[in-house]
């Protein structure tokens, strides 16, 4: 694969920190960039992962009645009345 050199412009800050986490993996910057540019590209490639999320954050149905606000009240209400 042709490598290309191109520019980016980020945050001093977000440059700081990479340069350490590159140091810290014993590659270069530009790796780093590499790695995270694959990574969101293979995302977008695998849906399937998606709707594991989606699953884990509640977005589809697991089967379970959802319950109302009014029904907790109204067996509140009627367990403190009854004592």
């Amino acid at each position: 694969m042709d490598n290309i050199r191109t520019t980016v412009i980020i945050p001093k800050e977000l440059l700081k920190a990479a340069k350490l986490a590159a140091i810290e993996r014993q590659t270069s910057v530009s790796g780093l960039i590499q790695e995270g540019l694959k990574e969101v590209v293979q995302r977008k490639k695998s849906p399937k992962k998606d709707n594991r999320l989606l699953n884990l954050l509640g977005k589809r149905s697991i089967g379970i009645k959802k319950i109302r606000r009014e029904d907790i009240y109204d067996d509140y209400l009627r367990k403190k009345i009854s004592s």
